[in-house]
């Protein structure tokens, strides 16, 4: 499945997958991240940097390199994205922002 994925996203869907879990859902996790994680070109492109809110980043969206991004994703990363999105929200865990990821995998 092809999901287009923007900075935003990216950092976001990184950030719910489970620390713990079956080996497979560990694997698949750690797959995850690696095909959405920035580059070390991008993060100097899009120039990431703290924000004035403490825990928050900010980058510069305006360039190339901060438009969304076409990912292709296995469906058993499709089912670990939904299963980590249904267990959030079952545990009254999950935030206004991440309806974005919500809107993607879960429509």
């Amino acid at each position: 499945m092809v999901i287009k994925l923007n900075i935003f996203g990216r950092i976001l869907l990184g950030n719910i997958l489970p620390q713990k879990g079956s080996i497979t859902q560990l694997l698949a996790a750690r797959d995850i991240k690696k095909l959405v994680e920035l580059t070390r070109e991008e993060i100097a492109a899009i120039k990431l940097r703290d924000g004035a809110t403490p825990g928050s980043i900010e980058w510069d969206g305006t360039v190339p390199e901060a438009q969304p991004k076409d990912f292709t994703f296995k469906d058993s990363e499709i089912k670990l994205i939904k299963d980590t999105i249904t267990d959030l929200s079952n545990k009254g865990l999950l935030q206004q922002e991440h309806l974005f990821l919500y809107d993607l995998f879960m429509a």
